[in-house]
């Protein structure tokens, strides 16, 4: 029951904390598409724990792709804790002929939690769903995947 005006202003701005608060959560429901038009992972077969453990050190033997949109790189299969981590959205996804899925991802990797750099992924899953194979590049998506281009990679699923 309102006894004076300055409960009146209290319910008036419990309304518009209320407002404000369903707000937020409608936006921030909308959060499964980028300002740039791509969407972010969700349950998509790019998100998967990919492994390749006959890389040596100077190639990742475990890459993680998450279903929120993150990502985390792994020096080795058995790294307690990742090298790399950042954040990656889909720029383009279809289904070739042979049933081959492709992606265009573009991934930012965060450094030391401020610095970033892009990358941007043309990458292929098999059929079967088991078999990851990508080329990457920092300033554009690569036209073909080619296994001879220095970053060619095979991963397996996990």
């Amino acid at each position: 029951m309102i006894k004076s005006y300055y409960d009146l202003i209290s319910l008036f701005a419990l309304k518009r904390a209320l407002q404000m608060k369903l707000c937020i959560f409608i936006v921030s429901s909308l959060v499964l598409i980028t300002p740039t038009g791509a969407t972010l992972a969700g349950d998509e077969e790019i998100s998967a724990t990919w492994i390749n453990s006959d890389y040596n050190h100077f190639t990742f033997q475990k890459r993680v792709f998450n279903p929120d949109g993150t990502f985390s790189f792994y020096r080795y299969v058995s790294s307690p804790s990742s090298e790399i981590e950042g954040t990656y959205s889909i720029g383009e996804k279809w289904t070739d002929s042979e049933k081959i899925l492709w992606y265009k991802l573009k991934a930012t990797v965060i450094k030391k939690g401020k610095s970033t750099e892009d990358y941007y992924y043309l990458s292929k899953i098999s059929d079967s769903g088991k078999k990851l194979e990508f080329v990457f590049h920092a300033s554009d998506y690569l036209k073909v995947l080619n296994p001879d281009k220095p970053t060619y990679r095979v991963y397996f699923r996990h």
